[in-house]
């Protein structure tokens, strides 16, 4: 991201910007709120950050603040460029009356879309501890690290802020669940078997509504949303057997639990005993048809 570095522009850890995900690392940090200049300083043409703490951190605010600080390095900083207003909802980064009747339009037609996936969402077919799970999800209501971080929280044996599953990121839902490189591959995975091929969603709301809309009916709704439930419940497991356990799981290990667990919750509902397993792991939309049928 382009970030213009001027003497009239503030940052701090107690700035909008990154309050809600450091807000551990406020209290230890020296300076609040500043100018950038205040953070560190131009060396050679590059500029060069310089957070400073008011005593050592923790073994947990490490990994945060090494999580913040490639945040910052993601920066561009450009030297004596003035500020300017820039309006994000049009390419011109403009002001326009068409672009503002768009955003007010589309967030109406979105909150319409929302209201009918919540009326649908309870008529899957997956488990209702599943579902209650997925739910609070969506609410962003799960203890992940980074939620229990934010409560005051201790975590489980003194472990760190960071995804399990890839050690490199800070554990919040949207991660867990979408953008981190195990979770991500999981999910490529399972679109590979059902032979779709997608860009993935970030939002979680998005991409369950994304993966409705490539079933045309609503009775197929109910039977297909349960290999997307099925995904979400095995990446949880999957978590807390690393986090209580110790115990990993590979991409295909995680993959066939999805099958297995699609395939006997879709059976259970629908009492199709004689749809073997084998049939379900080779050609899971034939047998779904078949069920809907």
């Amino acid at each position: 991201m382009d970030l213009p570095l001027v003497s009239g522009m503030t940052f701090g850890l107690g700035s909008d910007l990154f309050y809600n995900s450091y807000k551990r690392l406020f209290n230890p940090s020296i300076l609040k709120d500043g100018l950038i200049s205040d953070f560190g300083k131009w060396v050679g043409g590059n500029w060069g950050w310089a957070i400073t703490w008011r005593r050592e951190l923790f073994s947990w605010e490490i990994d945060l603040s090494n999580s913040f600080l490639k945040v910052l390095l993601d920066c561009t900083l450009q030297y004596n460029k003035p500020d300017s207003w820039e309006w994000k909802y049009d390419k011109s980064k403009l002001y326009t009356v068409r672009s503002a009747y768009n955003l007010i339009t589309h967030n109406d037609l979105q909150q319409a879309n929302n209201n009918m996936l919540s009326s649908l969402f309870w008529k899957s077919k997956a488990p209702l501890k599943v579902l209650t799970f997925v739910w609070r999800l969506f609410q962003d209501k799960i203890p992940t690290k980074d939620a229990l971080l934010k409560q005051g929280i201790t975590l489980h044996d003194g472990e760190g802020s960071l995804c399990v599953f890839c050690n490199e990121y800070p554990e919040s839902a949207t991660h867990l669940f979408s953008t981190c490189s195990i979770s991500y591959s999981v999910w490529q995975h399972i679109y590979r078997w059902l032979n779709i091929c997608v860009a993935l969603p970030l939002s979680f709301y998005t991409h369950y509504s994304f993966f409705l809309g490539l079933v045309k009916t609503r009775k197929g709704w109910k039977l297909w949303s349960i290999i997307w439930h099925a995904t979400i419940w095995t990446l949880w497991l999957a978590r807390n057997d690393i986090v209580f356990n110790k115990a990993k799981s590979s991409i295909q290990q995680l993959l066939n639990s999805v099958m297995v667990k699609s395939w006997l919750w879709t059976k259970a509902q629908q009492g199709q005993e004689h749809i073997l397993f084998e049939d379900w792991a080779s050609n899971p939309l034939v047998c779904l048809n078949n069920f809907v049928l």
